[in-house]
């Protein structure tokens, strides 16, 4: 394979990783939104029941707080915003790997102006979670066939909080 294609490789490579990376950031704030809805749907009923049940105020007081604190941390994180945030950076990698794969030229200049364009979408993204961007990379390994000396250990713990806390990938 000579350099150009190598080039290419890499950059189809790069943007199918960020499609894969922000598809699960759409997923994990869809299902976190889903969730809160839920437990305000469930502590909702429950706080009407324990009014019209007269159980007292204490639980009236917890229902209503469990309800509070998840709308409110819904709301703190934008789990809608973000998640309709990622939903278009993800449109965007797509829209240029589609372009992408119509391009016959692997050209220097081709690709310049390719790394532009993924330049110009990754100044909206918000910071990368390290991790997740590793797992994707993994997935991708797998994904195209890879050997698996190309996949990045990633601990378990880490892994399940991957989506939430931004580990620094030397220290795995």
């Amino acid at each position: 394979m000579n350099e150009e294609a190598e080039h290419w490789e890499d950059l189809v490579w790069h943007m199918r990783r960020s499609i894969r990376y922000h598809m699960r950031r759409v997923r994990f704030y869809d299902l976190w939104h889903v969730w809160t809805n839920m437990i305000g749907i469930i502590f909702g009923s429950a706080t009407a029941l324990t009014i019209l049940g007269g159980l007292g105020p204490s639980y009236t007081v917890a229902a209503s707080f469990v309800v509070s604190i998840a709308f409110m941390l819904d709301l703190f994180v934008g789990t809608a915003r973000m998640s309709r945030q990622h939903q278009g950076l993800a449109s965007k990698f797509i829209g240029l790997q589609a372009k992408a794969e119509v391009e016959s030229d692997h050209q220097a200049t081709i690709l310049h102006r390719y790394r532009a364009e993924i330049l110009l979408i990754e100044h909206d993204e918000p910071p990368v979670l390290r991790m997740l961007n590793d797992i994707c990379h993994n997935e991708m390994v797998i994904a195209m066939g890879y050997p698996s000396k190309y996949l990045i250990h990633i601990p378990w713990m880490k892994r399940h909080l991957a989506n939430i806390i931004s580990f620094d990938p030397i220290n795995v």
